[in-house]
């Protein structure tokens, strides 16, 4: 492994590590000053929000990365890829923002004030839309952006101890963090101008409609996958009570705060193994063989660190009032070690040998899977039935 791609997996884990470690800072402060009702319709807030995500990414994170790493030296390419990919994600972003607004008006949680802090936390979208992360991966320079994303990323928690002061202020909260994302999008798209990496190139249709169809069999598998993951906390938010949805959502960010140290080394990764698949597949195989190895044995210490620790660390986090999570966390405990391996199989191999049908009908079944069990795990024991989908959903895909 070279040293330029060591370097990027170390930008990537200090993105990650902050995206992830910030928050768990202002977390026990919000818990208590938002309460598990509050911070329950914040939680909820965000998972609808996921789904604007999901749909704006459509798959580009993978596909397009891939396809600017082969012609990274192409101007031209780059540059008719930039351009169109921003252009299908603009047309999602208007369509997801009106979903969003119609879904609002039917769900009763957001009635009232509450509706601020769900249309305050589509600001990350717009963050998120703005954000070509993708290209910088292409191009394997992740570490022009790793200290624009820490430092915006560190503005937004004085601002949370500042502002944030009572049970009402959700909507604050979700205009901080979306402020975050909005500001490391404008500073990454004036370094992408200023390193004239790309030319105007006037997107079309006909490209568009080849981006979207790239990225299908990605999108239907991350869509699956969101069956399991941010569709949870939706339908408990639905079937169940704000505070409820708090209890749980107050475990998963312990439980995503471990998971999130993949996506670094896969995101880091997934471009190397494609440029090494074409020149020695041989060598990438054997990168692959390691990465299994290695990533499986530390997430399998993680997993069971949290698993043991549970009770400890919830304390310690949230207080008393949030003992219900303790249940939950352990649930879910296991979920960093299963996801690292399924990672390694599908991200890294299936993906990179274009066995994207493959990896889609895999998800598939752990999405379908996740349907049939959801509604009944979910009415019957609340949080921990929301836990208990998750985890069996993703031990059947890999398995």
């Amino acid at each position: 492994m070279n040293k330029k791609v060591l370097l990027n997996i170390f930008s990537l884990l200090s993105i990650q590590g902050v995206g992830y470690i910030l928050p768990l800072i202002t977390l026990p402060y919000l818990v208590r000053i938002l309460g598990p009702n509050n911070y329950g319709v914040y939680g909820y807030s965000l998972a609808i929000i996921q789904y604007s995500i999901l749909i704006i990414d459509f798959g580009f994170n993978l596909t397009v990365t891939k396809k600017i790493s082969l012609n990274r030296d192409d101007k031209l390419i780059v540059s008719s890829v930039f351009w169109n990919v921003m252009a299908c994600k603009l047309l999602l972003c208007i369509f997801t923002f009106l979903i969003t607004v119609a879904w609002s008006r039917i769900d009763n949680t957001f009635a009232g004030d509450n509706l601020a802090v769900l249309m305050s936390s589509y600001t990350m979208v717009i963050g998120i839309l703005i954000f070509p992360i993708w290209l910088f991966q292409g191009k394997e320079e992740i570490t022009k952006i790793a200290l624009i994303n820490i430092s915006s990323k560190f503005l937004t928690v004085p601002l949370i101890f500042i502002l944030i002061d009572k049970p009402s202020d959700g909507w604050k909260v979700g205009l901080i963090n979306g402020s975050g994302y909005i500001v490391a999008g404008i500073i990454g798209l004036h370094i992408v101008s200023r390193r004239n990496w790309i030319v105007w190139v006037k997107p079309t249709f006909s490209q568009m409609f080849r981006e979207y169809a790239s990225a299908w069999h990605i999108f239907i598998s991350n869509a699956s996958i969101n069956i399991y993951t941010s569709s949870i906390t939706v339908i408990l938010g639905a079937l169940t009570s704000p505070v409820t949805v708090g209890y749980f959502v107050a475990a998963d960010k312990i439980r995503l705060a471990f998971q999130g140290l993949i996506n670094p080394v896969s995101q880091a990764l997934y471009p190397r193994i494609n440029a090494l698949m074409k020149e020695s597949p041989a060598a990438g195989f054997k990168t692959i063989r390691l990465l299994l190895r290695t990533q499986g044995v530390f997430f399998f210490f993680c997993s069971g660190f949290i698993f043991y620790l549970s009770p400890n660390i919830i304390s310690f986090l949230y207080g008393e009032s949030y003992k219900e999570s303790i249940p939950i966390l352990k649930i879910l405990a296991w979920l960093p070690f299963i996801i690292a391996i399924s990672n390694v199989l599908g991200y890294q191999t299936l993906l990179v040998l274009n066995m994207e049908r493959i990896f889609s009908r895999l998800v598939l079944v752990g999405g379908g899977i996740a349907l049939v069990i959801i509604f009944p795990l979910i009415i019957y024991f609340g949080g921990y039935g929301a836990a208990l989908t998750i985890l069996i959903a993703e031990v059947s895909v890999n398995l």
